[in-house]
């Protein structure tokens, strides 16, 4: 009896993983591209003082697809959090994107006078509204990270 069960969970066992394992994540019309964070004269930098500006720089891309429509419009959010974990600001863009073009945005926030130091992580995402009024993620959410010092 336990020979026949384990002849039968073992090719069934198999079966998910196989499956489980090749499933694709679901596709999403818009791909950031690149993201990286600036000083306040747009220059690329990584490491910032306390009550400094820090912009976070985004390329997004909508590919061309039959599925999609010819135009989204989005809110391009960036979710600022310091080295504890705790969100300090969120900056946002209100804007749209063509099929087949990219975009470049950007957003800034303060760090504020009091901040603690060590890695920051600023959190960008796409979405069509807020959740409080229903969306739908237009790309995966990517993070950038900045350092933070007294």
């Amino acid at each position: 009896m336990r020979k026949t069960a384990l002849l039968v969970l073992i090719p069934l066992a198999l079966a998910v993983f196989y499956i489980v394992s090749n499933a694709q994540p679901p596709t999403l019309p818009i791909v950031i591209e690149a993201a990286q964070t600036l000083n306040e004269t747009g220059g690329v930098d990584g490491v910032f003082k306390r009550g400094e500006l820090v912009l976070v720089e985004a390329t997004l891309s909508f590919p061309a697809t039959y599925y999609a429509p010819p135009s989204l419009e989005f809110l391009y959010i960036v979710k600022f959090q310091d080295s504890r974990g705790v969100t300090f600001y969120y900056g946002v863009v209100k804007t749209s994107l063509e099929q087949g073009k990219t975009g470049t945005y950007t957003v800034g926030g303060k760090i504020p006078e009091n901040a603690p130091t060590g890695t920051y992580t600023a959190w960008i995402y796409v979405w069509s509204n807020w959740p409080i009024y229903g969306f739908t993620a237009y790309a995966v959410p990517r993070e950038v990270t900045f350092t933070v010092t007294p």
